[in-house]
């Protein structure tokens, strides 16, 4: 068999190369498919049927919770710790840096605080 011809149990064929081949193989493919779903409906019918199963169930168990708005609001109590240092930013004509370094001051003695004790 040299080059694109030959024959093959005493029958002559031809080579096929790029797109054509291509497309044939999709084409196999496609009819190999087809034919697997027809011989095994009841598998190809379950591979439908139950992803379709599941997605209802969780749209029914999503559609059943709370919605946020149902809940109780939650309250913050900081009273159940010893030292409690809340740091926060504001913009009212204190630079950033003073900010930043009083926060750095809180935490430096709760530190210190709790390395005495």
């Amino acid at each position: 068999m040299n080059g694109p011809a030959g024959t093959a149990y005493a029958v002559g064929f031809v080579r096929v190369t790029g797109l054509r081949r291509r497309l044939q193989q999709i084409r196999a493919m496609l009819v190999k498919l087809i034919l697997h779903a027809v011989r095994n409906y009841a598998m190809s019918l379950s591979q439908i049927v139950t992803p379709v199963f599941f997605v209802a169930c969780a749209c029914g168990i999503i559609m059943t919770l709370p919605k946020a708005y149902d809940l109780p609001p939650l309250y913050l109590n900081l009273s159940k710790y010893r030292s409690v240092v809340v740091p926060y930013l504001s913009a009212e004509g204190v630079s950033l840096g003073d900010q930043l370094g009083r926060i750095a001051g809180n935490y430096r003695d709760v530190v210190v605080s709790q390395v005495r004790s």
